[in-house]
């Protein structure tokens, strides 16, 4: 998250082709497109129109680790980009939007169609593939509310809206994640999650819950002071954390 309030994400995606770039294109490094979206841009309308006007020829560099990606603002606006051929392709998605790994993006909204006309909110797959997973998460968020629901408020910390909803996704998270410490020997790609996040783009809160810890923490962008310049934090002193870690950090040396 950029300081605009712009996110970008990245997630495994095999079926990703990156091909060869010619002499005369503009090249960037797959791993590293999160970073220029962030260092150029404050909201998705501003990506999508530059990339588009723009374009760039990705590539991977040594191992091959097939990305896509998703960038998300304040407004509520999403794009999620796909690489086939060195090109990008862009898919426009205001409010809800999901994105896991295999198959492309256009494929997975043909099998969502599909699951869709059976009433998904009754027929979730669910297995760890990525493609019930998917389904899973469209399911769940289309039943979310989106208003403060007094019969649950109470049981949040502050009866907080803003918190209400970000518990809301961190709970769906929690249905699609792989349980910690799973074994692998029967099926290695179901790999145990290990952290969950969690970004409410309009207060600038990003909270994190990790698998291995009892308690989830958080961070509030809006106590940090940025005229500083850039320099490295961290939480990894040994010690289990709960709630508002902001003030835990210590600099890196």
């Amino acid at each position: 998250m950029n300081e605009k309030g712009l996110q970008a994400d990245l997630l495994y995606l095999g079926e990703a082709k990156y091909g060869k770039a010619s002499p005369a294109e503009k090249t960037l490094e797959a791993k590293t497109f999160i970073q220029y979206v962030l260092d150029n841009f404050a909201t998705v309308e501003e990506a999508e129109k530059a990339l588009k006007s723009e374009p760039i020829h990705m590539i991977s560099k040594g191992m091959h680790a097939g990305l896509h990606y998703m960038v998300t603002d304040r407004s509520g606006a999403n794009m999620i980009i796909e690489i086939a051929g060195g090109k990008l392709k862009i898919y426009p998605k205001a409010g809800n939007a999901v994105m896991t790994n295999d198959p492309s993006y256009e494929s997975m909204l043909k099998i969502y169609d599909y699951y869709n006309e059976k009433n998904l909110a009754r027929n979730m797959p669910g297995s760890p593939h990525s493609v019930d997973r998917f389904m899973r998460a469209t399911g769940w968020l289309e039943q979310i509310s989106p208003d403060k629901m007094d019969t649950i408020i109470n049981l949040v910390p502050g009866k907080n809206f803003a918190m209400q909803a970000r518990m809301s996704v961190l709970s769906v998270m929690r249905t699609l994640s792989t349980p910690f410490a799973i074994s692998t020997e029967r099926n290695p790609e179901n790999s145990t999650t290990l952290w969950r996040g969690i970004s409410d783009l309009k207060n600038n809160i990003m909270m994190f819950d990790l698998a291995d810890s009892p308690s989830t923490v958080w961070v509030d962008l809006n106590k940090i002071d940025f005229s500083q310049g850039e320099r490295a934090l961290s939480l990894s002193d040994g010690e289990i954390k709960q709630g508002d870690v902001t003030r835990q950090f210590t600099p890196v040396q």
